[in-house]
């Protein structure tokens, strides 16, 4: 079966080289720019909006002069009754529409896009904070190509299994100090797998931990890889220090192994000793 077609007037938006907040969360709540306005507050304005597929969302305001010998006087009358069920269904629809776009418009301000991006930026970072739902299913397979960059897919090419760390031993009196590597396996065999969000709350990186988890093959992240989107917190700290530049400002191992201690699944409890190899 093949993919529906993006919306005329999506495509006609995607042209643009850059787009303004406004714009922007209009677009992302599925709302064409040009047909629907927002106040300085960000709510909707008008009784009228127009979605990108090209339907309208109307707020009834003044019911309009219906004649009474109107075949449909009655229906119309109905509809526009501001108490009636169908009037009160447009009305929380049309709230509901215009609670998301100032919630979206509020959250734009908050990032650190500039106040004109380009759609690509906005793309990315509405598909790293799971916004902009009817772009992504809109463009499906090409939102890749929209961003720029190798996406990951749902069904992506097959990647070689992440290898489970060994089990956590302590090593045997008299024995020889493990290799760096040794130690770093026997830390991430205490650890359960964590989401984005977990890596970001641990080692808050200003919301890029969601753009290096979509770029995991290629910027080596993935060898942290222990499950869709889920990765080993211990061998994601290493990849953090040793990739972003001299390392994260504020950031070195030290400070890394103490989040982590304090992060230690109850599982693992036995085995906190092991932290004292982690320099």
């Amino acid at each position: 079966m093949p993919p529906n077609p993006i919306p005329d007037r999506l495509q006609f938006w995607l042209k643009h080289d850059t787009w303004t907040h406004t714009q922007a969360a209009l677009l992302l709540c599925g709302l064409d720019p040009q047909y629907s306005a927002v106040s300085d507050e960000g709510r909707l304005v008008g009784t009228q909006a127009q979605q990108l597929n090209g339907s309208k969302l109307h707020l009834p305001s003044v019911p309009p002069v219906i004649p009474p010998m109107h075949p449909l006087a009655d229906v119309l009358m109905m509809i526009f009754d501001e108490g009636s069920p169908a009037s009160k269904s447009i009305q929380a629809r049309w709230r509901t529409i215009s609670q998301q776009v100032q919630d979206c418009l509020h959250w734009l301000q908050a990032s650190p896009l500039t106040e004109r991006a380009s759609p690509q930026q906005y793309l990315d970072w509405a598909k790293r904070k799971g916004l902009g739902q009817y772009i992504v299913a809109a463009l499906g397979d090409s939102l890749a190509s929209v961003l720029g960059e190798a996406d990951e897919q749902p069904n992506p090419v097959a990647e070689p299994p992440v290898k489970a760390a060994p089990t956590a031993t302590a090593p045997s009196p008299g024995a020889e100090r493990p290799s760096t590597e040794a130690d770093l396996l026997q830390l991430a065999a205490l650890f359960d797998p964590v989401k984005v969000a977990q890596l970001e709350a641990m080692f808050p990186s200003n919301d890029q931990w969601g753009k290096y988890a979509e770029r995991a093959q290629r910027n080596g992240l993935v060898k942290a890889r222990a499950g869709r989107r889920a990765f080993n917190p211990v061998l994601a700290a290493e990849w953090w220090l040793s990739t972003q530049g001299p390392g994260p400002r504020g950031w070195d191992r030290e400070r890394c192994r103490e989040v982590l201690e304090r992060n230690l699944p109850p599982r693992s409890e036995a085995q906190r000793g092991l932290f004292s190899k982690y320099d």
